[in-house]
């Protein structure tokens, strides 16, 4: 077969043409689908990544925030605890029974804080597997004293210390105040005790006549190993940032000179009050000669570590591009690129942050572009198969394609469908009735004339479908509906639906079709019935139902057993 009698629209058999259509279809779909795809795999590619570091970016946040969520539930039960029990009136032994437990038990609890509107404080934080209690008595300015405790919480020594210290004045005690009553929690500051970064959840109340204020602290160093931990990839990265672009990379110590010994304090403790030497897991105390205040600084300039981690590169670009509060940022580093997302942790966006960093082509997730040779290889076998599919198809079943019913009519030009039904004659999927109400022979409206072509109508919807023509007499003459006497169509096609709805129902008006026709200059109804995947049944005199099935030109009717029988093997 040439090229040109492929196409050629002259007439063909039916198998040639239908051969033809398919193969073209085929060609023009996957072609369309080839092109649309290729066009849009650089759209896809970048979706796919926008999505992905969007998505990581927000899990990195909730998780962090279930993270320390515990702190703020925790904070309201030990408040409701000690106003039970009255703290105004607690011992710090007392109150260390009271607060051990929570601290025990939720390890993100760096220390616990109670203080009052006069100055006066409590203070227990972990040291290493033991605890140290620190009380300040305003009555006693300048000084505090501190009890070690080992890890079942008994005291082994006490001492006092000099320490110019004003609770009221510590940022958790601020933010306190400032929430009214709510869980507040501070922007990363610096703890005393520690010499290390973090936030604090803190609450404030009125007990006994004064305001008390419990607190938590929660070190940055145990949200950043929490981060280390989520899955997010081989290669990317979640971090802790401040508003200005500052990043939190973990403590980086500052070592002291050899030659300058630390020299212990008064008990052999640390200025701070921990035992020289203590260290704990996240929680290490740090000996104040070798690592001040000013040694540390919570958050890194980026703009003084670009060229480092590519989270500084981020925090640069994030930076430049007006630290939006959504989206996307891409930057290079390493000569690679990357993709960064960027979220505020709380409502208020001057304080802590999240940030997300992928490589915008993960290893395993490789560019479509790439894979094009196999895209094409396997639109070409789809194309090919299909073909082959369709020849098979078109010989096996050419003469039943030849001889196919028609099942519907051309409801534009219908004369010529019209012609070339009534001209075939009745068979299994066409039925002539005279009229659709008027008894020709007592010339009166019967009901037994409705019923007639009702059941053509349930016949066709039980078996595979079918057309009722109504004006047209058995032997195919026309005769029109004139003698139903219907005012007009609307009133023809209002007593048809009634019809339906009262014999057959309702539920089966989505497969019956009514059009009224004008041939000849009389009037057809034709009904237009689809095969009906649920079994139809006609309701006669008296509310007795009959099942019936289309046999060549005939409309049989079954009895329950053979009507069960055809409905099981008809599936």
């Amino acid at each position: 077969m040439s090229v040109a009698s492929f196409f050629r629209t002259a007439s063909r058999p039916i198998r040639s043409r239908l051969f033809r259509d398919l193969v073209l279809l085929v060609l023009f779909t996957v072609g369309l689908l080839a092109l649309v795809a290729w066009g849009l795999i650089g759209a896809l590619n970048r979706d796919l990544a926008a999505t992905r570091i969007s998505d990581a970016t927000r899990m990195a946040r909730e998780e962090v925030r279930n993270f320390v969520q515990p702190l703020s539930r925790q904070l309201l039960i030990a408040r409701d605890g000690l106003t039970l029990a009255g703290a105004e009136g607690l011992t710090p032994t007392q109150l260390t029974d009271r607060l051990l437990p929570t601290l025990r038990h939720l390890d993100q609890i760096a220390g616990a804080l109670l203080a009052d509107e006069d100055g006066g404080e409590y203070f227990l934080r972990r040291a290493g597997e033991q605890w140290l209690v620190r009380t300040h008595d305003p009555q006693q300015p300048g000084w505090v004293t501190l009890t070690r405790l080992d890890a079942t919480g008994a005291p082994l020594e006490t001492w006092k210390e000099p320490l110019a210290y004003d609770p009221r004045q510590r940022p958790w005690h601020v933010a306190a105040q400032e929430a009214q009553g709510q869980v507040g929690w501070t922007e990363p500051y610096e703890f005393q005790s520690l010499d290390l970064p973090g936030i604090t959840a803190a609450l404030s109340w009125e007990l006994g006549g004064k305001t008390r204020v419990l607190a938590f602290d929660l070190l940055l160093d145990d949200v950043l190993a929490f981060l280390r931990t989520l899955p997010l990839s081989t290669q990317g990265s979640a971090f802790l940032m401040d508003a200005d672009g500052g990043v939190y990379l973990g403590t980086m110590p500052t070592p002291a000179p050899s030659s300058s010994p630390s020299s212990p304090s008064r008990n052999g403790a640390a200025a701070d009050g921990t035992p020289n030497g203590t260290t704990g897991g996240s929680h290490d105390v740090v000996d104040d000669d070798l690592a001040g205040p000013d040694d540390r600084q919570p958050f890194f300039s980026a703009e003084e570590h670009f060229g480092g981690p590519q989270v500084f590169a981020a925090a640069v670009a994030w930076r430049a591009a007006g630290r939006p509060p959504e989206g996307q940022i891409r930057f290079t580093s390493g000569d690679h690129t990357w993709l960064a997302a960027f979220l505020p942790l709380t409502a208020n966006p001057e304080g802590g942050w999240i940030g997300v960093t992928l490589p915008q082509s993960l290893p395993g997730n490789a560019p479509l572009a790439s894979r094009w040779p196999v895209l094409l290889l396997v639109t070409l076998v789809i194309v090919g198969l299909g073909a082959a599919l369709a020849s098979q198809v078109i010989r096996k079943y050419s003469r039943q394609l030849k001889d196919l019913p028609r099942l519907s009519i051309d409801h534009v030009f219908p004369e010529a469908d019209l012609y070339d039904l009534i001209g075939r004659g009745e068979d299994a999927h066409l039925e002539f009735k005279s009229t659709m109400r008027h008894n020709l022979h007592t010339g009166k409206a019967g009901k037994e004339i409705e019923l007639a072509w009702l059941k053509g109508v349930t016949a066709f919807l039980n078996t595979d479908g079918g057309i009722v023509l109504l004006g047209v007499a058995d032997d195919g003459t026309l005769l029109g509906l004139e003698a139903d006497g219907f005012e007009n169509d609307d009133k023809c096609r209002l007593h048809f639906k009634n019809l339906l709805n009262q014999h057959l129902g309702p539920e089966y008006a989505r497969l019956v079709r009514f059009e009224l026709y004008l041939l000849e200059g009389k009037r057809l109804g034709a009904v237009e019935c689809e095969r009906s995947s649920t079994p139809v049944f006609l309701r006669a005199k008296n509310n007795e139902e009959a099942f019936l099935i289309r046999t060549g030109p005939s409309n049989i009717e079954l009895s329950l057993s053979r009507a069960l029988k055809y409905i099981q093997e008809r599936g």
